[in-house]
């Protein structure tokens, strides 16, 4: 019942104002089609515009659920230490820095090994 009456409304409005049934759903499925263009179009160019400031770098597993992590936010680098309870600060690498010196430990929050 609903179905067909919702074909006699469409019809009498098509043929108000001198359409064919056809004619009007090839309208609306362009328009739809655009609009399905524009708003997948803009969430590419929101993803391609986004900027990405914290990436991870690097991650080095080391048993237990713990586990090293460099990253980077805009154009410093760091490196944090994740186990079960929580995460900890480490220290900023830089990239110049000689992790192997003897000299001086490159990040004081850690021990010499």
């Amino acid at each position: 019942m609903g179905y067909g009456n919702f074909l006699q409304k469409a019809e009498a409005f098509c043929g108000q104002y001198g359409l064919t049934l056809a004619q009007a759903m090839c309208i609306l499925s362009v328009i739809v089609g655009i609009l399905c263009f524009l708003r997948r179009f803009s969430l590419r160019r929101v993803r391609l515009f986004s900027s990405h400031k914290l990436k991870i770098l690097e991650s080095k597993s080391l048993g237990n659920r713990q586990f090293l992590l460099v990253i980077s936010y805009e154009s410093e680098k760091l490196l944090l230490g994740v186990y079960p309870n929580g995460m900890r600060f480490l220290c900023k690498l830089g990239a110049d820095r000689d992790i192997t010196s003897k000299t001086e430990p490159p990040c004081p929050n850690v021990s010499k090994l």
